[in-house]
């Protein structure tokens, strides 16, 4: 990944403050499950090795995430699920963005 991977955060719907430094990832390829995008986008933000981060099943299954937002299961274009992980509130969103926002402390 690279920082072309990284762009505003331009949601209508989202009401954000710019001082935390808040991220939206938009993966490659599609082919690759959320969960995945996930963790490299994370591992990128944070400067971390993705081997290196907390396994994303102690905080979220990770496949049945994948297959809520796979193309093969049919859902609402404002469809998200939000959790907190390696120190960032994650929001996976159907149209394929990661929104990542700094957390206060370090808690998952």
């Amino acid at each position: 990944m690279t920082e072309k991977g990284w762009r505003s955060f331009d949601r209508p719907d989202i009401e954000i403050d710019r001082d935390k430094q808040v991220r939206v990832f938009r993966a490659d390829d599609p082919e690759q499950g959320v969960s995945t995008d996930i963790v490299l986008a994370v591992a990128e933000l944070s400067g971390s090795d993705p081997t290196e981060l907390r396994p994303l099943n102690d905080v979220i299954d990770a496949d049945a995430l994948d297959s809520l937002f796979s193309r093969k299961h049919p859902g609402s274009e404002n469809d998200r699920v939000s959790f907190n992980y390696q120190g960032y509130r994650v929001t996976a969103y159907r149209d394929g963005e990661i929104m990542l926002q700094p957390r206060e402390r370090r808690d998952a």
